[in-house]
């Protein structure tokens, strides 16, 4: 009997990586329209824990690790580094200081990026059969929303651009993604 051939799993592009969740947190962002009066709720959410999944596979990319092969955004968080962490927190915080995020979080939404993951855990699993009633994960006050997913990718995809100043550029240029030259993540 021969062996079996075992190619070895080539390393993903980072900068691809990073297209690719733009790509889809562009999307996430055109869906979320007031001309879609719900209709596409389902496709934004899934676009949005898509996006959210990439940015962070994006991230271990770019620091050269290998990213867990898993949908699950709470494993790919444990395993940044603390740095990463710590400046991810720094534009989740300054996001969260507008006051529609301080009032929200009176009404009891949990904001905290341990809520956030808990809830976005295997969202993109889940949300593509939410017509089988099986809901996304809740956090620890029993809420299964979508609140503070795109914050965080924002966030993450921040980091990834203050690494990477050249990306948001080179992004424009690539007619595969058709995002439009000059692109902000706003």
């Amino acid at each position: 009997m021969g062996k079996k051939n075992k190619r070895k799993k080539k390393r993903p592009d980072p900068f691809l990586t990073y297209c690719n969740a733009v790509s889809f947190y562009l999307a996430a962002r055109k869906l979320d329209s007031p001309n879609g009066a719900g209709l596409y709720t389902w496709p934004m959410v899934a676009c949005e824990a898509f996006s959210l999944e990439l940015s962070l596979k994006g991230l271990h990319h770019l620091r050269r690790r290998i990213a867990a092969n898993s949908h699950n955004v709470h494993e790919l968080f444990d395993g940044l580094s603390k740095t990463d962490k710590k400046r991810i927190q720094v534009h989740m915080d300054l996001q969260f200081a507008d006051a529609f995020y301080i009032n929200i979080q009176k009404n009891g939404v949990l904001l905290d990026i341990l809520s956030i993951l808990t809830r976005a855990k295997r969202m993109f699993i889940k949300i593509r059969y939410w017509h089988e009633l099986d809901l996304p994960d809740s956090d620890t006050s029993g809420d299964v929303n979508t609140a503070g997913i795109n914050e965080l990718n924002y966030s993450i995809l921040q980091v990834i651009q203050e690494d990477r100043p050249e990306w948001s550029k080179a992004l424009s240029k690539l007619k595969s993604t058709r995002v439009p030259p000059q692109t902000q993540l706003t």
